[in-house]
């Protein structure tokens, strides 16, 4: 069975406002042409994090950032993106159990950002 990789996001640098909780990351996204190692050593060795480093011609994510920060945070306020999986998923992988990993994710969430 092919292992998924675990996908760090940066750190925020103050307190936030808000936390979005984002479905999990695309593994098609920023490791299309990655074996499941060498997509590990992207990660680990070349300190590729989640939400940074986008295709310019995906707008989706930009779109995300930008209406968070001018549109639901007023001045002064941030915001901090993440995920629910913590993993990123082939795209073509059928979710099972997709129920139970959301709400897992956001029992964590609520645990650990109290």
């Amino acid at each position: 069975m092919e292992r998924g990789v675990y996908l760090p996001n940066p750190q925020p640098l103050a307190p936030v406002r808000y936390v979005l909780l984002c479905m999990e990351t695309s593994w098609d996204g920023w490791a299309k042409t990655l074996s499941v190692e060498e997509a590990r050593k992207k990660v680990h060795v070349k300190g590729f994090r989640n939400f940074l480093a986008v295709d310019p011609k995906d707008i989706g994510l930009h779109i995300l950032q930008f209406c968070a920060q001018h549109y639901l945070c007023r001045p002064g306020e941030n915001y901090y993106l993440t995920d629910v999986s913590k993993g990123a998923m082939k795209e073509n992988r059928p979710i099972i159990g997709a129920k139970n990993v959301i709400a897992c994710g956001i029992r964590c969430c609520e645990k650990n950002w109290r």
